[in-house]
């Protein structure tokens, strides 16, 4: 595993990082691991901050010199829309010297000097330019009609892939590496994290003839751009008629070709189905797999037992019964299940567990704010926090990994039904925009993005 950036093998982020490799690392007392990341919490934010302005300045105005508590780490936490912050006059006017001051203002590494802007024409130029500077920039796009990038190095890749392949099949995890079938439901490449993470799985697990992907069409920033940009401009009502019909015919042309691809590597899926695999895909592809394996006379429960049916996102809109997930884990049968909650910011995700609780990976603070992301939430008297779920991870170099995150949650301090040690959040996870009509207001929010602005100007 590579070491963060301190380079002490004895730090307590290492020994953190390091439970990956024990028999359980989602059973771990919360007594046992609380000082120990309040350590690491400590080792992270004296790295840091000399390094990233905007981590400077909240210490600065909070008085935090040194983290001891939980509290002490709650106003260092950065707003989910910081990775967006930058202004969209960036992109649209092709001003990539101010998107990478941007850029470089959050991360944790000068940027500025080492990367080369010559022929950046477009978002995709621009996180090739990242890349050949050695960063591996995560982009991500959301209804905001902006795509956040969000900073990577190296070595926070390949300790996400080491947590990655210790875990995949959780709670009982595969252990049988380089001879399995790997179907990823999503593009070959890209500048994704799920991509990057997809692949890496792919590679550990599998022989190289024995990897399918969905599409070998890159999954590209400009895409992604473009979708967000259209879906503000329709909700906004200045696209034209005729810009939403290519739109729509755009994104049709490409649902038609996943659609044929998925249905070929459905076949392919079914025809080693005797055969150990892992099927990684959202829930919708799961769906879709299980339909057509009916179609052909596939019955359930005809899968090895040491498939991993690796299940992820929401319907996005789809319109599937309310047991949808009861058909699935039925048709696949007595397989490994493996389903997580996390986002591109956050990383690694969260484990499900057999009683659908998520579980704290040891090298992630786990926190729950009241609504305004302000203060700390307080459990009631059954040992539940209700609130907004925030989290600050131990294994990136190459950014400030603290977040105040969008959702609404609910934590039990307790002991999970399961049997297992550590908090663990509840299956009942909502965005705190669908509750609010789109109102999700955080109260540093403002405040960052406005001190960020000040430094790249508009």
């Amino acid at each position: 595993m590579t070491e963060p950036a301190t380079g002490a093998t004895d730090s307590a982020g290492m020994r953190l990082l390091g439970l990956v490799d024990t028999e359980d690392p989602y059973d771990v007392d919360d007594a046992e691991i609380l000082p120990l990341q309040i350590q690491a919490a400590h080792e992270a934010f004296a790295r840091m901050r000399p390094l990233i302005p905007l981590l400077d300045r909240r210490a600065t105005e909070a008085g935090i010199e040194k983290i001891t508590s939980l509290a002490d780490v709650v106003p260092l936490l950065f707003s989910h829309t910081v990775h967006k912050s930058y202004p969209q006059s960036f992109i649209q006017k092709g001003r990539w010297d101010r998107l990478l001051e941007w850029y470089d203002s959050l991360a944790a590494q000068p940027l500025v000097d080492a990367v080369d802007l010559t022929d950046v024409e477009n978002i995709d130029d621009f996180a090739a330019a990242l890349t050949r500077a050695g960063m591996l920039p995560h982009v991500t796009s959301g209804t905001s009609g902006k795509i956040s990038l969000i900073n990577n190095t190296p070595g926070d890749r390949d300790r996400a892939e080491r947590i990655g392949a210790a875990v995949v099949g959780w709670p009982r995890p595969l252990r049988t590496k380089g001879s399995m079938h790997f179907y990823g439901l999503v593009p070959s490449s890209g500048y994704s994290k799920h991509v990057e993470f997809t692949r890496s799985l792919a590679e550990t697990f599998a022989p190289e003839g024995k990897r399918h992907f969905l599409s070998d069409e890159p999954m590209l920033p400009s895409v992604a751009a473009r979708a967000a940009a259209m879906r503000t401009r329709m909700m906004d009502g200045s696209a034209t008629p005729a810009e939403i019909a290519a739109f729509d015919d755009e994104a049709n042309a490409r649902v038609d070709r996943m659609s044929r691809n998925l249905r070929n590597l459905t076949s392919d899926i079914i025809e080693h189905r005797a055969e150990p695999m892992i099927v990684m895909g959202v829930w919708t592809q799961h769906w879709a797999i299980m339909q057509q394996a009916r179609e052909l006379g596939c019955a359930d429960g005809e899968f090895h037992p040491d498939t991993v049916v690796y299940t992820a996102g929401g319907l996005k809109g789809a319109s599937l019964p309310a047991d949808y997930r009861e058909q699935i884990y039925r048709f696949y049968g007595d397989t490994r299940r493996f389903m997580a909650y996390g986002m591109t910011e956050i990383d690694p995700s969260a484990p499900q567990c057999e009683v659908g609780r998520y579980h704290r990976p040891p090298w992630v603070m786990w926190l729950v704010l009241d609504q305004a992301g302000e203060t700390l939430a307080q459990p009631n008297a059954d040992g539940i926090i209700d609130g907004r779920f925030a989290v600050l991870s131990f294994n990136h170099e190459g950014r400030w990994a603290g977040l105040i995150t969008g959702d609404h949650i609910h934590l039990d301090t307790g002991v999970c039904p399961c049997g297992r040690r550590g908090p663990t959040i509840l299956d009942d996870i909502v965005r705190y925009s669908e509750q609010d009509g789109g109102d999700d207001k955080i109260g540093c929010a403002g405040s960052m993005e406005a001190y960020l602005r000040g430094r790249v100007g508009e």
